[in-house]
């Protein structure tokens, strides 16, 4: 079979003009027969179920797809470490819809965006995209994802509804970004969306998840006329991050003292840095949508803090292990570890646990 979406339309354009030819000449129509074709998904994606909704599961990820047509009625779920040598993992029978950006959507834009960005819907199932305009509780506790993803990272969103502009062109209303342990990052036009129910699709748990390790996946679509042949998919790879295995990423890095906030410091004195963690030891909806009231307790944290102080060419001076998200460098230290107070110098805090790490966080903080 040619290569869907390169070669395969015309194919098929000609096969539908033969078939009309068959069916004017012999009186024959075969057309319901020979159409009931299989086509690869036009776009799917790999995706890391973030901790917050793993419940002390292993690692897991999701491959939403988009079908290319209505008489696909599954599709076959593979992966590979090696692409290579392909394990059959699951089989989606669930309905996801999406589409292509058409606009770009800025790291900096609003978390909140009553209209937001517009796509190109591929695939029949647009229409079973929810309208949760009258059911704020459902769509600010994530009935409906959409889940955007380019060279930049995946983003999981929370959207309310789609419009349509006309044609294939629709805009995605009532969107809240960076939902879960996501956060907002620039996706330029042409980045893949997929909008479905928390509940409606597959969740894969398989022992070649492992973090930090390649991995492809390929979605095989079945219809009622037979299989897509899986050599026919072209795979889409990617390195897992390993949620629920990697510690989260700290957050927000700042300085408290002697100013807070400024990531400054003058002669003789110590400076004093603080920072946020996510965890899931005292769950709430973990998408940012805590109920209000007082404060009685803070989450535990779950490993240990590596804190590290380091010149701006990134040679490291000193090195904290801890479990609390504070700290004082003193000025006696500094010029210890330095040999005199520096024009400026890095903070970088990582999150370790069970031999993993998280992605680091830095700031620099320079003398006035």
């Amino acid at each position: 079979m040619p290569q869907p979406g390169v070669a395969w339309p015309r194919v098929r354009q000609v096969l539908e003009e033969k078939l009309e030819v068959i069916a004017q000449e012999f009186g024959v129509d075969k057309a319901a027969d020979v159409m009931d074709s299989v086509e690869a998904d036009p776009i799917f994606e790999v995706v890391d179920v973030p901790e917050y909704l793993l419940n002390g599961d292993p690692m897991t990820v999701i491959i939403p797809r988009v079908r290319a047509h209505n008489q696909i009625i599954s599709a076959d779920l593979w992966i590979s470490r090696d692409n290579s040598t392909y394990t059959l993992v699951g089989t989606e029978l669930n309905v996801q819809t999406g589409g292509t950006l058409t606009q770009q959507l800025d790291a900096t834009s609003a978390k909140y965006q009553a209209q937001s960005v517009t796509f190109d819907a591929l695939g029949p199932d647009i229409a079973t995209a929810l309208d949760l305009t009258a059911d704020t509780t459902n769509w600010m506790l994530g009935r409906q994802l959409c889940v955007i993803s380019s060279t930049a990272g995946v983003e999981i969103c929370f959207v309310q509804e789609v419009t349509s502009l006309g044609g294939a062109s629709y805009r995605l209303d009532g969107l809240v970004r960076a939902r879960y342990d996501t956060m907002r990052v620039t996706h330029p036009v042409g980045a893949k969306v997929f909008i479905f129910e928390n509940t409606a699709i597959e969740f894969i748990q398989d022992i070649l998840l492992v973090p930090n390790e390649d991995l492809y996946a390929k979605t095989q679509p079945n219809a009622s006329s037979g299989q897509l042949p899986l050599s026919s998919v072209s795979p889409v790879a990617t390195v897992l991050r390993g949620k629920g295995t990697t510690p989260m990423n700290p957050i927000a890095l700042h300085v408290t003292a002697p100013v807070k906030a400024a990531p400054a410091y003058a002669t003789g004195q110590d400076i004093s840095v603080a920072w946020g963690y996510r965890s899931t030891v005292l769950p709430k909806t973990g998408a940012g949508l805590q109920s209000s009231g007082t404060v009685t307790a803070v989450s535990p944290v779950v490993g240990t803090f590596t804190l590290e102080f380091l010149t701006t060419g990134n040679v490291v001076k000193r090195t904290v292990s801890q479990t609390s998200s504070t700290y004082t460098y003193t000025n006696a230290n500094l010029v210890s570890d330095f040999g005199s107070e520096p024009s400026s110098f890095k903070v970088r805090v990582t999150l370790t646990n069970g031999g993993f790490a998280s992605d680091p966080i830095e700031m620099t903080v320079v003398k006035v």
